[in-house]
């Protein structure tokens, strides 16, 4: 089991090395600057498609399965959009207050100013993680019988580790829990997928309006920024709590959830 999880991390990260020495020496051939935000996107858009790609052609993942008609209930996920809109606070104010380093600033400030890289920050970045993190590393672990909370935790800690980016780490972990807890009540990859796509439009709308500068924490203060996360937190636990009363359980587990 543990090395089906390992080889679900060193295929991402081993085509996107790969890409990326591919892209170098292409850019160096040509003589473009590989640091470009048009190459970057491109490379991006190569990476996701090649992951996808021996995903499903080295059948790691069964596409139909995956992909699989999925009964909507718009009620349900009428309430599932909200929680993601409430932990968008909660989160990017969280990621505020520890002051971390954005070693990739730059990068996503031209990516999303770029079409290719909105591309694949809003549509195909999303589905390759959830195909990786959720559908592949948390179908492994239920296979393996490990208790839910346990299994969301490891696959939400790989998801944030492998972002690289310090001020990304904090927020892409407790995303994950929630995307992970979705998943795991829905067993739906459609439902993650735009509930994913959804809070990185978010972003790169908040971007495109305000600007990379626009921070939380200038428009409310350290204590302000703290009550406030407070407060959504309450009302998205309270939700969350609701939850699995209102909405029955997609998933046959066949060990107990209490």
């Amino acid at each position: 089991m543990w090395w089906r999880l390992l080889g679900m991390v060193v295929l991402f990260l081993g085509t996107q090395l790969l890409v990326s020495v591919f892209g170098t020496v292409v850019c160096s051939f040509l003589q473009i600057d590989p640091q470009g935000i048009d190459v970057l996107a491109t490379l991006l858009l190569l990476s996701n498609l090649l992951v996808a790609v021996f995903l499903f052609g080295c059948r790691i993942l069964p596409f139909k399965e995956t992909f699989r008609r999925y009964s909507w209930n718009m009620k349900e996920t009428a309430f599932l959009v909200g929680l993601t809109l409430l932990a968008i606070i909660p989160v990017n104010g969280l990621t505020e207050l520890l002051r971390l380093p954005d070693i990739m600033q730059t990068s996503f400030a031209g990516l999303m100013a770029n079409p290719l890289g909105i591309l694949n920050i809003v549509v195909l970045g999303p589905l390759v993680e959830e195909l990786i993190f959720r559908k592949g590393m948390l179908d492994i672990l239920r296979k393996g019988n490990y208790f839910p909370i346990w299994a969301i935790v490891i696959s939400s800690v790989t998801f944030g580790v492998i972002h690289g980016n310090p001020a990304q780490i904090p927020g892409a972990f407790l995303f994950g829990l929630l995307l992970g807890w979705i998943y795991w009540r829905t067993n739906s990859v459609w439902t993650v997928w735009l509930l994913h796509a959804l809070n990185n439009l978010i972003g790169v709308l908040t971007f495109t309006i305000w600007g990379e500068d626009q921070k939380l924490m200038d428009l409310f203060g350290p204590w302000g920024l703290g009550a406030l996360i407070l407060c959504f937190s309450v009302v998205f636990f309270g939700l969350a709590l609701s939850y699995r009363k209102a909405f029955k359980s997609k998933v046959p587990i066949s060990f107990s959830e209490e």
